[in-house]
């Protein structure tokens, strides 16, 4: 049963283990095995959320891809041009807001002036496959007109149906995620079969994704490389990064460097994954020579852009810079200490890092919720004995945290920290106690599902078959005593907590 007892030491290892890169490029983000949670020590054995090495790409790292499962609505964090006039935010974030328009549609509508807009409203009823594909991304991205995602796929079949590489390219990705009209995978491959075959880098990045999921394939790395370097060469920086993480590790020496170069280029590109990857390749790699110069500021350059994975890792790094894996090596700390023994990513700061993860959390990032929730718990839980660090979160905080990590992430220890908020009677009087029993029920049976529970666990037994007991609860119901993602946050308090170099 939980009893709340935390230790935040263990917390921070479980949450640094967290930050690694996981996932499959282009389809799901998977979780593996790892180190218990810290809420794990008092409660029922749970396999704590670990990822695999860095060579692999993190959940959010997924929507970097032009062809990608689709963000989850929220609101943009791009303010309107000066000069124009704000129109309400787009209802679904199609293409993610730290990745540079260019790579998304391959033309920059964040370049378009009040008159580039203009003009291409003019020439909407053209016909034209060039007027019809600007018109197409306009209203997709929904920065200078309002966004109208049925419109969209309208017209980049239109123009597609022209011979539009550019558009054959976007309109499968609209089919596979279903954005403007039903999901079809099948006419999504056949779309972008036709531009990679016209050489469109988006789509010979997405063939190579995509051949993975096609019923009864048989996988050839070799081609999906090739098809990959074809989109690097193009200049897809995202080509760029899935060509060095297959390199990485080759038998040849000259594949194996040829690896760094790919990285190099999509980092020299300002890609946010890629700065992230470079900061953990030069960490296990101090000796590459270009380290000594690009590591120190790659990781808060990722987080300036908005990345959230590397705005968690960066929090987690100032947080506790001696945690690992989020550590520098010494060999890599002494580098940058020697250029820049001022660099502030070389210090403890738990308020900065606090902000970060903060960050993190606010852009939707499932681990940077759950971190929080966690430090927060903490937090709470030692509030009658120690000095508070941030300001308190109340327990409808809490268990938002909770909620929107288990939601995002499908995080089995956010799901039991759910229930330890649900089993805290103190503060919350909302829920009467059957009802208690049936969101305990619910979120454990979840997890129980997922498989995180060991073979033996008592909590496994008794509610193996919770759904024939409670059904499944009204999301309504579910979402009682949750408050926005926004309150979601760690707010440092003004010297609660000092740098510690």
């Amino acid at each position: 049963m939980f009893n709340g007892s935390r230790r935040l030491q263990a917390a921070l290892y479980t949450i640094a283990v967290m930050a690694a890169l996981s996932g499959s490029e282009a389809v799901a983000a998977e979780h593996g095995g790892g180190p218990a949670s810290a809420a794990a020590q008092s409660q029922p054995r749970l396999q704590s959320p670990s990822e695999s090495p860095s060579d692999s790409p993190s959940p959010s790292q997924s929507l970097s891809q032009s062809l990608s499962p689709s963000p989850s609505r929220s609101q943009a964090n791009s303010a309107p041009r000066a000069g124009t006039t704000p129109l309400p935010t787009a209802d679904v974030i199609t293409r993610p807001p730290w990745l540079p328009a260019v790579y998304w549609y391959d033309v920059d509508p964040d370049g378009w002036s009040p008159a580039d807009v203009e003009r291409i409203l003019h020439d909407a009823g053209s016909a034209a496959p060039d007027a019809q594909y600007a018109m197409a991304v306009l209203v997709e991205d929904g920065r200078h007109v309002q966004q109208d995602l049925p419109q969209a796929q309208r017209r980049y079949r239109a123009a597609a149906e022209r011979g539009h590489a550019d558009a054959q390219a976007s309109l499968a990705r609209m089919l596979l995620n279903g954005w403007g009209g039903a999901n079809d995978p099948v006419e999504a491959r056949l779309w972008n079969a036709r531009a990679a075959k016209q050489g469109q880098r988006r789509a010979l990045f997405n063939a190579a994704q995509l051949s993975r999921g096609e019923p009864g394939a048989v996988r050839d790395p070799a081609g999906e490389l090739a098809l990959i370097v074809q989109a690097a060469t193009a200049g897809l920086p995202q080509g760029a990064l899935e060509a060095a993480r297959r390199l990485r590790h080759a038998q040849s020496a000259d594949d194996r460097a040829q690896a760094w170069t790919w990285l190099l280029r999509a980092a020299d590109a300002g890609f946010p994954p890629a700065l992230m990857e470079l900061d953990r390749w030069c960490n296990d790699d101090p000796d590459v020579p270009v380290c000594a110069v690009r590591a120190g500021d790659a990781l808060l350059n990722a987080a300036k852009a908005g990345y959230p994975p590397a705005q968690r890792w960066l929090g987690l790094r100032y947080w506790d810079s001696r945690s690992p894996p989020t550590t520098w090596s010494y060999a890599m700390w002494k580098q940058i200490y020697d250029r820049d023994p001022d660099n502030p990513v070389l210090s403890n700061n738990r308020p900065e890092g606090a902000r970060w993860l903060t960050r993190a959390a606010q852009n939707g990032d499932g681990l940077a919720l759950y971190n929080v929730g966690i430090l927060a718990t903490e937090q709470n839980e030692r509030a009658p004995y120690f000095k508070a660090e941030y300001r308190a979160l109340s327990l409808d905080a809490v268990r938002s945290c909770y909620f929107f990590a288990a939601q995002i992430e499908q995080i089995p220890e956010a799901m039991m920290g759910l229930v330890l908020t649900y089993r805290d009677t103190g503060e919350d009087d909302r829920f009467t106690a059957a009802e208690r029993e049936t969101l305990t029920n619910y979120w454990v049976g979840k997890v129980g599902e997922l498989g995180a529970f060991d073979s033996r666990d008592a909590w496994r037994m008794m509610y193996s078959d919770w759904r024939s007991h409670i059904g499944t609860p009204e999301p309504a119901f579910l979402r009682r005593g949750i408050s926005g993602r926004d309150t979601c946050r760690l707010d440092p308090l003004p010297g609660a907590a000092l740098d510690d170099r």
